[in-house]
């Protein structure tokens, strides 16, 4: 579970009448990068991608879910004490890549990492009109929730995400696709089926 500032929460849910706190970890780079807010976490196997504000993602290792370990995050964090990114919220993975939800007045949109190896590297995005809050995928499609604009989905194409077209709906706050259907949650309109 992300717990914003507070890092991350494990928790058997062996029981699911009684979840039982395994850890609680910090998520912690550097002393530059410390205390980072965890605003989404992404499992894939027994790896868990933190999602942080201003440093991306962080690979932990959950072989023990007890004793997280971080093993891998963007090389950037190292050189420099300037934050790489601004704000995020959402994310997934698919096929050895995490896109990422990117709110910034100036760079908004989905960012593309590739996580086939130990660190989470900086693919590139797909820019926005407006703040992009939440993200789902389908094979090689993905889309993006930009609030008060709607829906906008995008194709991978090489390592590249292509604009393929747009849904007008005011205030869309979730998205999650499977196959050719998405699901939209709006504040105006209820559950969306496209």
């Amino acid at each position: 579970v992300a717990a914003k500032t507070t890092g991350f929460y494990v928790f058997d849910v062996s029981n699911p009448a009684d979840p039982v706190e395994v850890s609680l970890t910090v998520a912690t780079v550097n002393p530059d990068f410390d205390n980072l807010s965890v605003m989404e976490v992404v499992l894939d196997g027994s790896l868990l991608y933190a999602v942080c504000n201003f440093a991306g993602p962080l690979v932990y290792d959950l072989a023990d879910p007890a004793n997280p370990v971080l093993i891998g995050y963007d090389p950037a964090l190292d050189s420099s004490s300037q934050a790489p990114f601004v704000a995020f919220r959402d994310g997934c993975i698919e096929g050895g890549r995490l896109y990422a939800c990117h709110l910034d007045s100036e760079d908004s949109g989905v960012k593309a990492f590739d996580i086939v190896g130990a660190d989470p590297l900086l693919l590139g995005g797909a820019a926005h009109a407006d703040f992009s809050r939440f993200t789902g995928i389908s094979g090689d499609m993905m889309y993006s929730c930009n609030g008060d604009t709607g829906v906008s989905g995008f194709e991978l194409v090489g390592d590249e995400l292509q604009f393929r077209g747009h849904l007008q709906l005011v205030r869309a706050w979730g998205v999650e696709a499977h196959g050719h259907i998405v699901y939209v949650a709006s504040t105006d309109d209820g559950l969306v089926i496209t």
